[in-house]
């Protein structure tokens, strides 16, 4: 680049960058005008982009209350799971009560339609567990025909009906975990790897060549050596692509993984890992790491950004139904480790904008974004809250009792950023 014109722009950049961001902003906008323009058409032939279009300037003038519905969606069909991952925060001894959503509620959901990406799974719970999987299956299918449906699953369950309804699925991510029957048996307690590879060869054979399907694992040290042959077995299914995730150690608890499984630290073995991006890339399979796409894949998980627009977008796009240990269905926008505390009963997510416009949500869409001093307690939080760090839960109490008083903590040192609310 000549000189002088490199002087010119490093002059300009203070102006320019400014200008670029309002360029987007106002190029967004109207793209979302233009897509509710289409008016009736778009609400009737495709719901999920004319919600995404209102959403989107919704999300733009900053609104509280909405009349678009969250873009992506999930539910967490159980609050138990039929595996104890060592890595996993989950301790099966502390599920107080087994609780199901109903099968029922699905079919009166009727504002589904709208929702781009339905997820059938959420929070701890294996969805595969509930006996009525394939009948939720048909009724959100029969309910929402334009969205995508979505699910996680660690794939023991996934034979017989619940097989012959993942054939209706769009997307489907297996936490395999490990490629090797060593590697699992050091990982995962209460499975089985050779009905997980049963499992895996009869998903190969049912599944939709639109659909995609990913195999994830977590990266401790153990499932190192795995990484090659997950990429190998992903090959030899068909499969689309192959996720690395960061191993976030939970606190200490009988049969978990030590603190020496993590390797977020040790940048060797991540290049080591990422290394391995045009082994993907030449067997065909997709391949992220750590949320990095190293090699292409048709499809991955979603994650609304609407370019232009600055800040969190979670309370205007995201919306999730999970259950906790003692049988309680809960309402939240994000997995940021703080809850919303909102307590929500059947008929406040069949109709949803109860949970969606409550006050709550409300009063969260007016402060996420704003300066510290005027954000809400969950928020504030959430931008201090390193899970990777369990001495950061201590020290954050010392910064809380000073800054926010009214923020209150367990004995384990988890916050609390709102009381519990009941939305009926």
């Amino acid at each position: 680049m000549d000189s002088r014109l490199k002087a010119w722009l490093d002059r300009a950049a203070p102006v320019l960058r400014p200008a670029r961001r309002a360029a987007w902003a106002a190029c967004d906008t109207l793209r979302s005008i233009a897509g509710l323009s289409l008016g009736s058409f778009r609400y009737l032939q495709d719901p999920p982009k004319w919600n995404e279009a209102l959403n989107r300037l919704e999300r733009r003038f900053g609104r509280a209350r909405l009349w678009s519905y969250p873009p992506v969606v999930g539910f967490a069909l159980s609050n138990y799971c039929n595996q104890r991952c060592r890595f996993c925060s989950l301790d099966l001894k502390n599920v107080q009560r087994r609780v199901l959503l109903p099968a029922g509620s699905f079919a009166r959901m009727k504002w589904l339609r709208f929702v781009r990406e339905i997820w059938l799974s959420g929070a701890a719970g294996d969805s595969l567990v509930h006996p009525e999987f394939a009948r939720i299956v048909a009724a959100v299918r029969r309910v929402a025909p334009k969205s995508r449906l979505m699910l996680s699953t660690n794939g023991l369950a996934l034979k017989g009906a619940n097989l012959e309804a993942a054939g209706e699925l769009d997307y489907i991510n297996v936490s395999t975990n490990a490629a090797t029957e060593a590697t699992y048996a050091a990982l995962i307690k209460g499975g089985s790897f050779r009905q997980l590879m049963a499992n895996l060869e009869g998903l190969a054979r049912r599944k939709r060549p639109s659909a995609a399907v990913h195999l994830s694992m977590v990266l401790a040290r153990s499932a190192v050596d795995d990484v090659r042959p997950m990429i190998e077995l992903a090959a030899r299914f068909r499969f689309d692509a192959v996720e690395v995730y960061r191993y976030f150690p939970i606190p200490p608890e009988d049969g978990a993984l030590p603190l020496s499984e993590a390797v977020n630290d040790e940048p060797a073995i991540w290049d080591r890992v990422r290394g391995l991006a045009g082994y993907a890339r030449a067997r065909g399979v997709g391949y992220l790491v750590a949320g990095e796409q190293l090699a292409p894949c048709r499809s991955f998980n979603t994650l609304v950004q609407y370019r232009g627009i600055r800040g969190c977008h979670a309370p205007w796009s995201n919306g999730h139904i999970s259950i906790g240990p003692s049988g309680e269905t809960a309402f939240s926008v994000c997995c940021s480790g703080v809850s919303l505390n909102l307590s929500v009963g059947d008929s406040a997510y069949v109709d949803f904008r109860r949970a969606w416009n409550c006050r709550r949500m409300q009063e969260v869409r007016r402060t996420v974004n704003r300066p510290d001093d005027r954000q809400n307690d969950m928020c504030w939080l959430c931008r201090r809250l390193e899970r990777a760090n369990f001495g950061s839960k201590r020290e954050l109490r010392e910064l809380a009792s000073r800054v926010r008083p009214d923020i209150r903590f367990t004995e384990g040192d988890d916050p609390i950023a709102f009381a519990t609310e009941k939305v009926a």
